[in-house]
């Protein structure tokens, strides 16, 4: 399974190509940084192993748990996946509670709105 991109290798390749100069900025000691892809193993049951795509299967539920542990944001999974904006929200919508609402918060947003409604607004 493959997991990452080669954007930052393209764009200095395009900057250098179009004799523009690219600074690439150093990870600090304390903070880990890959600015290359990075590639996992991980061994599946056969069962698992059998399905269509288990390596596609396996990044997407990653995505997912990263979203929902708030590790990873809609842009990152975006990027994990190599989604769009738009298909990375309707996967998201398939799978998380994209707006976190408290029960609290949900009964305020309908008395404004039934407020508004009669006010005719």
């Amino acid at each position: 399974m493959f997991i990452g991109s080669t954007a930052h290798r393209t764009r200095k390749a395009l900057a250098k190509a179009a004799g523009r100069a690219t600074q690439v900025f150093p990870c600090s000691v304390a903070k880990a940084c890959y600015l290359k892809a990075m590639q996992i193993t991980v061994e599946l049951p056969e069962a698992i192993a059998r399905h269509p795509d288990p390596g596609r299967e396996a990044l997407q539920a990653l995505a997912i748990e990263g979203y929902r542990s708030h590790k990873l944001t809609q842009f990152a999974v975006g990027q994990m996946l190599d989604l769009s904006r738009i298909q990375t929200e309707d996967f998201l919508a398939l799978h998380v509670d994209l707006y976190e609402y408290s029960t609290q918060e949900l009964e305020a947003e309908a008395d404004l709105l039934h407020r508004r409604a009669a006010l005719g607004l």
